[in-house]
C-alpha cells in the first residue's frame, strides 16, 4: 500500500484506519491547509494587479488567469 501512495501521511493513515469515512475525513482535512509558498496569497505589482483585478493572489491563481487570458485572446503560438 506504501508504494502505492508514497509519502502521503494523510492518505496512509487513512488506508491504515480501513474504513471509507475515515479516509474522506482525512483527505479533507489535509485538503483545507494548503502548504508551500505557491498557495499563499503574494502582492502584486501595480501592473499585475490592474491586469488580474486583484491585488492580492496565489502564484497558482495567477498562472490560471494568464493561461485563461493568452487562450481567450489566442496568443499562444502552437
Amino acid at each position: 500500500m506504501s508504494r502505492v501512495l508514497g509519502t502521503c501521511r494523510v492518505l496512509m493513515a487513512a488506508a491504515k484506519d480501513g474504513s471509507k469515512e475515515a479516509s474522506t475525513k482525512a483527505v479533507a482535512k489535509g485538503a483545507a491547509k494548503p502548504k508551500g509558498a505557491f498557495h499563499r496569497k503574494l502582492p502584486m505589482s501595480p501592473a499585475m494587479s490592474k491586469f488580474l483585478g486583484v491585488p492580492e493572489i496565489t502564484r497558482v491563481d495567477a498562472v490560471k488567469k494568464i493561461w485563461e487570458h493568452i487562450k481567450a485572446n489566442q496568443l499562444q503560438d502552437c
